[in-house]
């Protein structure tokens, strides 16, 4: 007969397993704070076309807000626009 196994085979490596983990965590943690204390990480470079684009939806909202107060200006191309019809 076979004499059954006691504790003595309790799992040895648990202890260095815990051991790792709380060491990679420890690790993460410290990238973590030293990307937050780097400064911002983030920057946004906008093409000219962006900027361009940008500017030109600023002057349309301006012309609307002009045209909105003086109803009796309008957009055209003064008096080439008649000759162009």
């Amino acid at each position: 007969m076979v004499d059954a196994i006691s504790g003595a085979g309790a799992p040895q490596n648990a202890l260095s397993t815990k051991n790792a983990q709380q060491s990679q965590n420890d690790q993460r943690k410290e990238r973590i704070e030293n990307r937050a204390s780097s400064g911002p990480a983030d920057e946004v470079t906008l093409s000219e076309e962006a900027v361009s684009l940008s500017q030109a939806e600023e002057l349309a909202l301006q012309t609307r807000a002009y045209l909105e107060k003086n109803t009796d200006e309008t957009l055209g191309r003064g008096n080439q626009f008649s000759t162009l019809l």
